[in-house]
């Protein structure tokens, strides 16, 4: 139905009296979305194009590089959350200091 027949109405019907209840709609933030920036660590290797595992707040998430890698991010190395694809977080891994 267009929305100006929908407002049509609804404004028919407030002139006869009658209410509708009205749902409102909150946009709520997804847990995801303080997760960018984040730093973690691999648990499970990511290769070069592939998928690996790393532990976020004490939950394992599946992780990959936006872009392929020329060597894998191996267990225990640090790395960034820079995005998410899916249920997969986007990940790049930090200079070792």
């Amino acid at each position: 139905m267009p929305q100006t027949a929908v407002l049509s109405v609804l404004k028919k019907l407030t002139k006869a009296g009658i209410s509708l209840p009205i749902r409102t709609v909150r946009k709520t933030l997804s847990p995801l979305d303080s997760y960018w920036q984040a730093t973690s660590t691999v648990v499970e290797s990511i290769l070069p194009g592939g998928t690996g595992r790393i532990r976020l707040y004490g939950i394992y998430w599946y992780a990959r590089t936006i872009k392929p890698l020329a060597s894998t991010i191996c267990s225990g190395t640090d790395v960034k959350v820079i995005g998410r694809d899916g249920l997969a977080l986007l990940v790049h891994p930090l200079p070792i200091t």
